[in-house]
């Protein structure tokens, strides 16, 4: 089924086999960004395709995932399958601007016809798969999940008091500080770092800083563990590091999975009353760049490209994404009171 929500959102549901299932929620945004055509050197025109690349306005962020997702649904319906949890796909206009007009609205429709918290999931555009010659990843091949995102807050203070040094009023604020509202979400730039510690190019300094921090972590955060009359400590950052970042499992971690922050700012917040378990994600495989621009320097300006190669595994994730979630229970991932 196909919804226009306030004139130019879209809202598609894909009705599930088991409609006690809560239904998993795929997002991405129509609109771009603007620049001046006369700036650019490739995709001036149409979207142009040059070795291996494709250019243009719309080519990353993130009309790649609108193609990807409808390409994955339209795959799967023409294969006959069925999805047992029910497909949401939500595609607004204006998460360049704030997503007042688009997401805003739509997010409101889903709410009420599934409850507070009634959506599994959602995933929607975010951080990407970084390649090794990309330098953000310091040599090491990293998928990267954004599980939490940049904010911001303007505060307008108005304070009346008795007549004083201004410096008293700072010093009352620093010793009140604010608390805590982040938890273990606060920490998910440290664990993307602390899990390229070992990366080729990671800069000594580093390195050493963060080992470090797991050191200070292991003496105030700790586990102690007795076996055969011995004693070992097992730092929750060490658990976390083992676990995600070498974990022995057979698989092929070449490749490695590691939470962060966006950077940036998504639709996702207008869906935080939807679900507690939001994936921002950008599932751009790791073929090299073959024009020397890295896609992440070319979000928001001139010269947009990306590989078709990379486009291509987009749709297969998504393909898998929706079979896997009808054939694997989905857990829930936040603490109830999060």
């Amino acid at each position: 089924m196909r919804e226009v929500i306030h004139q130019h959102g879209l809202l598609y549901t894909w009705q599930g086999s088991a409609p006690s299932l809560e239904p998993l929620l795929l997002l991405a945004h129509q609109d771009v960004v603007l620049w001046r055509l006369r700036r650019a050197t490739h995709g001036r025109g149409h979207n142009d395709i040059e070795r291996q690349t494709i250019w243009g306005r719309s080519a990353v962020d993130c009309k790649q995932f609108v193609i990807g997702i409808m390409s994955s649904v339209d795959t799967l319906i023409a294969s006959g399958f069925q999805p047992k949890s029910t497909v949401l796909l939500s595609f607004g206009f204006d998460e360049e601007s704030g997503g007042n007009q688009g997401a805003a609205h739509i997010s409101k429709v889903i709410l009420n016809r599934y409850g507070k918290y009634g959506v599994a999931f959602i995933v929607d555009e975010g951080t990407p798969i970084l390649p090794a010659d990309d330098p953000s990843s310091y040599g090491q091949p990293l998928a990267t999940v954004a599980v939490t995102e940049k904010g911001s807050l303007n505060v307008h203070m108005a304070i009346s008091s008795r007549g004083g040094h201004s410096s008293r009023i700072i010093a009352t604020l620093e010793d009140h500080p604010f608390p805590d509202v982040l938890g273990d979400a606060s920490h998910a730039s440290l664990q993307h770092l602390q899990c390229l510690r070992d990366a080729p190019h990671m800069p000594k300094h580093l390195r050493r800083a963060l080992q470090e921090l797991e050191r200070a972590e292991k003496g105030l955060d700790a586990t102690w563990v007795s076996t055969g009359g011995r004693h070992a400590s097992l730092p929750r950052l060490r658990r976390w590091y083992e676990k995600f970042c070498r974990a022995d499992d057979g698989l092929d971690h070449s490749v490695r999975v590691a939470p962060t922050t966006l950077f940036a700012n998504t639709d996702t917040a207008w869906y935080t009353k939807v679900t507690r378990n939001i994936f921002r994600f950008g599932p751009q495989s790791l073929y090299p760049d073959l024009t020397g621009m890295f896609v992440s320097k070319q979000l928001h300006t001139v010269n947009k490209h990306t590989n078709i190669d990379g486009l291509i595994e987009s749709a297969h994730f998504f393909t898998n994404l929706i079979v896997a979630a009808s054939h694997s229970p989905i857990e829930s991932l936040a603490s109830p009171g999060a």
